[in-house]
């Protein structure tokens, strides 16, 4: 598999990782019982999208830059940065 490919790979096992950590997060906000859990929710949520723009950044700044592979990625990360937000 190229690296791309396997970049490609973890971008999406991230993604998978945010949103499942969003509704964690969500879960937290509502039930007043559980409001203890947020700041772990919060926590669980930035961290698998802070490694995915980690990897979207090495691609960047990689000899193996191409347009493809950043609208790619871009399309990947868009979603992720729109439940950050």
């Amino acid at each position: 598999m190229s690296t791309a490919g396997i970049i490609g790979e973890e971008i999406d096992r991230q993604a998978t990782l945010v949103s499942a950590a969003l509704q964690d997060v969500a879960d937290a906000s509502a039930d007043p019982s559980a409001r203890h859990e947020l700041p772990r929710a919060i926590f669980g949520m930035l961290a698998p999208y802070s490694a995915a723009l980690y990897f979207a950044e090495r691609v960047v700044q990689s000899n193996v830059f191409n347009v493809e592979l950043v609208q790619a990625l871009h399309s990947k990360l868009l979603p992720l940065e729109r439940m950050a937000d």
